[in-house]
């Protein structure tokens, strides 16, 4: 019942009902989480400097929090006796007239006494002298909530109303996005600003927070934090939604909870035309203003680009811009649910964009970060939700790398290994794919794991191979994982002959091919003795999964000996065949080493892009050949793939007869047909 009324209690806060927070004011401090740095340093700052004025600025996404922290603060400030205004945007229309207006109520109801205006003052004038006069007797805040929403009174405020009351008043400013810079760039005003950002929550708070709801199993705790990142709104939902399943996050609706948080996110939108490209941008994991037009299948303006770009939620990136992860995940599902083939035709325009992305680039460049980067979203589009639940994490920007050995690391590796060795604990872990919301579970068995620590010959392999093996360490430089990459040479292949996991393959391939490989000055291909990182850790998987990527597109035989079976499994996603006839028991029989082969002899990365395609999206060979098709005339043919009509196909697509027949007419000239029976034989070619 506590719990209830907590997640009532926040909800409501977010709404800016502030009689809730009056009659709870214990419920809210025993439950508020994760802003106690916050709060520390406003009422320290506050204690401080009483008398020199301020402008803190508190800014993040919608549903993070601040809302709650300007509560928190008003709490904090009327019990050392100071006057607390709390000014919502949403309270009241967005004139001068209205503000002042609204000031005056709020300022009558915390008790000021107000003067009339008999004497001829404006109401603006009167609302002033009132805070100044106000502000030489007590400590005054001013808090404005929501400002993001006064984008039309950000001048008015800034230059008139600020200006003449910063000297006596304290100004909280609580808004989705930083100040314009018009703000910083005044000499009065840029000295007083400090800027406060609102982050999600960690995955320790947001521990201390699901443990107080008696949500305290590992499993059920990481499957939240993986759905929600740690944001304060969603976390809150997700968890009442989830206690009334008795803990079962599968078995929530999640829809329920996606409409209402687009709901509260999307107010920042003006028309329709921009939520349809949020929609569309949302599907695009990473996007520009080109490749926002091919998947969009329509122009987008550099001013509609600029405006995109602006919304609090879209941040750069490396590879060009962003939605916020959470968000992103709730725009797209709510897309899909909604409209299912609008969703389906975005994927498969980006499937086709990043094929496209990788096919215009020369071979000499197909092992470039610009190559691999694009062959790594276009796996994810192609690709199956087991893939993305392992490989593809929100997190994945996080400074995790993968290093050659050196004196230092050797021995950093060497502890780990040693402690993989000792750990013989079972444990479960989730694996969650935000695109579909499908979760899976595995069971892993630390005794295997053990036993294959044990075997790898470090010190060994290191010396006779010194670039083979690579340590993954995250951010803090600690050790996480290890990859061991063989060659597959004439100076490697005798090793790989006599060496325990590898053995059993080597022997017995054709003496065609060990010729083949002894003869020659090249690699011929890539054995995968280890690919570790730790389980509970996706941000991990993802570096891992980008190297493996990278031995692709250098072409050859891959080789991937393997216990588990999701690993097994996503191999298989990737193309990758088992070998029937080998089985081994190195590990034990409970584990036995399956191998897969993946020969991209002769046709390299190429080769790989055509036989993926054809396996898990065949219909979208239309879009990959290279006929020049514009926006629109690629759309028609996807529709004209889809057995559509021309009247249908101008119904999908908005637009007439006449002109479908046109984009028809220039398809047949671009392909050398003549209709379009022979147009859809061709395009399917």
């Amino acid at each position: 019942m506590k719990s209830q009324n907590h997640v009532l209690y926040f909800r409501i806060v977010l709404r800016g009902d502030l009689m809730i927070i009056e009659h709870n004011t214990e419920l809210e401090l025993d439950y508020f989480v994760g802003r106690q740095a916050e709060l520390f340093d406003f009422a320290n700052y506050f204690m401080k400097h009483l008398k020199e004025k301020s402008i803190h600025h508190v800014y993040g996404i919608g549903g993070v929090g601040k809302t709650s922290l300007l509560h928190q603060l008003r709490q904090f400030t009327q019990m050392k006796q100071a006057l607390f205004i709390h000014m919502d945007s949403r309270d009241f229309i967005h004139t001068p007239q209205a503000f002042i207006g609204h000031l005056t109520e709020l300022l009558r109801d915390s008790g000021v006494m107000m003067p009339s205006n008999r004497d001829g003052s404006s109401p603006f004038k009167t609302c002033i002298h009132t805070l100044v006069k106000l502000g030489q007797s007590q400590p005054v805040i001013l808090a404005f909530d929501s400002y993001e929403r006064l984008d039309d009174l950000d001048y008015w405020l800034r230059e008139k109303f600020v200006m003449s009351i910063y000297h006596h008043v304290h100004i909280v400013i609580a808004s989705r996005s930083k100040f314009h810079a018009e703000w910083i760039a005044s000499p009065t005003l840029r000295n007083l600003i400090r800027i406060i950002p609102l982050e999600n929550l960690t995955l320790e708070e947001a521990k201390t927070y699901l443990h107080k709801f008696k949500i305290t199993k590992e499993s059920d705790v990481k499957i939240l934090w993986d759905f929600t990142r740690g944001h304060p709104l969603t976390l809150s939902l997700a968890t009442e939604a989830s206690l009334a399943q008795l803990n079962d996050f599968s078995k929530v609706n999640q829809y329920q909870l996606f409409q209402e948080l687009t709901k509260h996110w999307l107010t920042e939108l003006k028309d329709e035309q921009m939520r349809i490209t949020v929609e569309c941008a949302s599907v695009m994991r990473f996007f520009n203003q080109e490749g926002l037009e091919y998947v969009l299948g329509k122009s987008v303006t550099t001013d509609q680009f600029r405006t995109l770009i602006r919304l609090t939620f879209v941040k750069k990136a490396e590879q060009g811009w962003t939605l916020n992860e959470l968000i992103r995940d709730v725009i797209q599902r709510d897309l899909r649910e909604r409209t299912p083939d609008q969703y389906v035709t975005y994927m498969k325009r980006c499937v086709s964009y990043y094929y496209k992305q990788i096919n215009r680039l020369p071979e000499k460049k197909y092992q470039t970060s610009e190559a691999l980067e694009a062959l790594y979203q276009l796996m994810y589009y192609s690709s199956d939700p087991l893939l993305r639940a392992m490989y593809y994490h929100p997190s994945e920007q996080e400074q995790n790398t993968l290093e050659f050995l050196n004196l230092e690391s050797i021995k950093q590796l060497e502890a780990y290994c040693k402690a993989k060795q000792g750990n013989i604990t079972k444990y479960d872990y989730h694996m969650l794919d935000h695109e579909s919301g499908a979760i899976y579970k595995e069971e892993s068995i630390a005794q295997i794991e053990k036993n294959d620590f044990s075997l790898f010959a470090l010190y060994e392999i290191h010396q006779l191979f010194p670039d083979a093996i690579r340590v993954l360490k995250n951010k803090e430089g600690e050790v996480k994982g290890v990859s061991v990459v063989l060659p597959i040479s004439a100076q490697t292949i005798e090793y790989l002959q006599s060496a325990p996991l590898s053995g059993p393959f080597f022997n017995q391939i054709s003496e065609e091919l060990r010729c083949e490989i002894q003869n020659s000055d090249e690699v011929a291909g890539w054995y995968f003795r280890m690919m570790y990182s730790e389980r509970s850790d996706h941000a991990l998987r993802t570096v891992i999964m980008k190297h493996f990527l990278s031995y692709i597109s250098k072409g050859g035989l891959l080789v991937v000996p393997t216990t588990e079976s999701p690993l097994e499994a996503v191999l298989q996603l990737l193309g990758l065949e088992k070998i029937p006839t080998l089985i081994q028991y190195d590990l034990g029989e409970e584990a036995p080493i399956y191998t897969y082969l993946l020969d991209l002899r002769g046709g390299g990365l190429r080769k790989y892009l055509d036989v993926m395609l054809e396996k898990h999206v065949p219909s979208l060979k239309i879009l990959c050949n290279d006929f020049s098709f514009t926006n629109q005339e690629q759309a028609v043919a996807e529709a004209l793939m889809e057995g559509k009509t021309n009247k249908e196909i101008a119904v999908k697509l908005f637009i007439t007869e006449i002109t479908v027949k046109k984009h028809l007419s220039s398809m047949f000239q671009k392909t050398g047909t003549k209709n379009r029976t022979s147009l859809l034989k061709r395009l399917m070619e």
